[in-house]
């Protein structure tokens, strides 16, 4: 197995080292693990994240040294909200030839909305319209950055929907927006960008939580999409290759043959 989308202890958000990486994912059988820290643009200060990123560059050095025989890591970068702070992001851009850039959005900055929507109140207090229109700026957002920014995969497309409905129970319906979904994918089908299967809302029995869920992906392979990268998304160790199975057997159900993982930013296929 290839996982795409992992973060270290150089993002904000996780504590994980290079070490527990490495020994999980051998452990776990896979083959290579992509190591895509934060890198967000709107919060570029506040995270330091040109010394985060210098220092996960130094750890996957030191790790390809003690476990490169074992397994393949590759160097990534999650950058999200490129078009926030250029400046900042180019600099990040500029610390090394990665083999794989993630483009993502994890905050969308109007009036009523200033921070990650991870860390926003989706509860009953926030009424369902207001939802509505915090996904169709989100997605407009998404769909800036897949026309305008140099990226390969574009990571967790319907996110959002991990907290309104996982944690907050909204049962908010992502299909009503499935027109400005559409011309996402549009986008990333003609400049090669990969779409992301991202596991990290799935439980191990279900294929409910996908990121994007089916009926996307289905969209996807109907739009001629072939470009698919696996990603846990994994901030802990355990969560390294976490519902692979069930994301894998659903992609051979809606007709792939395939997934791929990037090295020096070109896609490499991996048989399902």
């Amino acid at each position: 197995m290839y996982d795409s989308h992992i973060h270290s202890k150089n993002s904000h958000d996780s504590k994980q080292s290079l070490d527990d990486i490495c020994i999980t994912a051998i452990n776990k059988g896979l083959k290579a693990v992509s190591i895509c820290d934060h890198a967000d643009g709107g919060l570029s200060i506040q995270q330091d994240t040109v010394n985060n990123i210098k220092n996960c560059i130094e750890d996957v050095k030191e790790a390809r040294k003690k476990y490169g025989s074992e397994l393949k890591i590759i160097q990534g970068v999650e950058l999200a909200e490129y078009l926030y702070d250029i400046k900042n992001s180019d600099i990040v851009l500029g610390l090394c030839n990665y083999d794989i850039i993630i483009g993502s959005v994890h905050t969308v900055i109007t009036e009523e909305f200033t921070d990650s929507y991870s860390r926003i109140d989706f509860s009953e207090k926030l009424p369902e319209d207001r939802i509505h229109f915090f996904l169709k700026t989100y997605l407009s957002r998404m769909k800036e950055m897949a026309e305008k920014t140099d990226f390969d995969v574009l990571a967790h497309l319907t996110c959002p929907i991990r907290y309104i409905n996982g944690k907050y129970g909204r049962n908010i319906d992502i299909m009503r927006f499935e027109k400005e979904i559409t011309d996402i994918l549009e986008i990333i089908i003609s400049r090669n960008i990969a779409l992301e299967i991202n596991t990290s809302g799935i439980s191990e029995t279900s294929v409910d939580g996908l990121l994007p869920n089916r009926e996307i992906v289905s969209i996807y392979k109907k739009m001629n999409g072939k470009l698919i990268t696996l990603g846990s998304d994994a901030h802990v160790s355990q969560n390294i290759g976490k519902g692979f199975g069930i994301a894998k057997e659903m992609l051979k159900n809606e007709g792939f043959k395939e997934y791929y993982y990037f090295e020096k930013r070109r896609p490499f296929p991996v048989s399902l």
